[in-house]
């Protein structure tokens, strides 16, 4: 029997295995992270990005880059940290700068309009979006919003310059998302969302909570209820872990059955060091096709080393919680 460094067949080396995959294959996976890392110059600060996908395939430097119109939103969720009630005057001087730089040396993945609730600064929104979509139509444009003014956005001229819209929208009953909102208005009805004309635009994104969406079955009523109402795109995601309630009330994916849906398969499966994400195609008992995807946020510290630039209001950061750039 082979004795490999003095550690002989059996116990011994099913230990010795042991030991290497602890202490080794830690060290290649953070090699792999460098390896997906590049870093650009910008304004002056270099800038850690993305040079390969999430598969590993070998792409130009990319980001994502996030717009934060404002720290107001007019919601109260138990699980969010990134809202207040400061008045804030968004530099859209300084954000066209920003961006125009941005695209001069990397590739912009996708631009996405956060806040806060973004819809508060509606004309801001509509100027962005417009100069984005003129400077490279091929960038695709999300907001993300509570849906407060929800109609306000189910505009043809504006629809069709954006990818999509992300609507927050937590529970199928009305009171129980209400209640998720603590806020009798200050998110889109079930209502509103029935006559959004703009369906197809809509990516419906339900955080997984204790006591709301959070098993099998309650996936399943979530998915057909507004799946019958025409909406083919949904979001799950774990909540990050912010704050008490957040810890109190966190669901994985693997718990909140999304996995086990009937008459649904899984199409794609993603990870990296700060996410990990799978995709899943189904359909519901009408016959009705939805698609869906999971994530989980690996709550990373070091947010400076993902792939975001994050326009906050007035300055250009790394991160959400990074330096700032200018």
């Amino acid at each position: 029997m082979r004795v490999i460094q003095g550690v002989h067949s059996g116990t011994e080396y099913s230990s010795f295995l042991w030991l290497i995959a602890r202490r080794v294959l830690p060290l290649l996976w953070i090699i792999e992270v460098v390896t997906m890392l590049k870093s650009v110059r910008l304004f002056g600060a270099n800038v850690p990005v993305k040079d390969r996908d999430c598969t590993g395939m070998k792409v130009e430097p990319f980001v994502n880059f996030f717009v934060r119109m404002t720290d107001l939103c007019c919601a109260n969720c138990a699980f969010c940290k990134y809202h207040s009630e400061k008045s804030q005057v968004f530099d859209m001087k300084k954000f066209k700068m920003a961006f125009d730089e941005i695209r001069s040396v990397m590739w912009v993945n996708k631009l996405a309009l956060t806040g806060g609730e973004p819809t508060l600064c509606l004309d801001d929104v509509f100027a962005i979006v417009d100069y984005v979509h003129k400077s490279d139509p091929e960038i695709p444009i999300t907001i993300n919003t509570n849906g407060r003014y929800l109609k306000n956005l189910d505009k043809k001229r504006f629809l069709d310059k954006i990818y999509d819209i992300a609507l927050s929208v937590h529970h199928y009953d009305e009171e129980r998302n209400s209640a998720i909102f603590r806020s009798d208005e200050g998110h889109a009805s079930i209502q509103d969302v029935r006559k959004f004309v703009g369906k197809n635009k809509l990516h419906i994104r339900c955080n997984l909570i204790k006591g709301q969406i959070d098993n099998s079955i309650e996936v399943a009523k979530f998915l057909k209820f507004f799946a019958d109402m025409g909406i083919q795109d949904f979001g799950f995601v774990s909540m990050m872990l912010v704050n008490k309630f957040c810890k109190d009330h966190f669901i994985s994916y693997k718990e909140s059955g999304l996995e086990s849906q009937p008459s649904t398969r899984l199409t794609r499966k993603l990870a990296w060091r700060e996410c990990s994400c799978k995709n899943f195609l189904g359909y519901t008992d009408q016959g009705r096709l939805y698609r869906y995807y999971t994530r989980t946020d690996t709550n990373n510290p070091n947010d400076k080393i993902a792939n975001k630039l994050v326009f906050d209001v007035a300055h250009l950061k790394l991160g959400f919680n990074g330096e700032v750039i200018i």
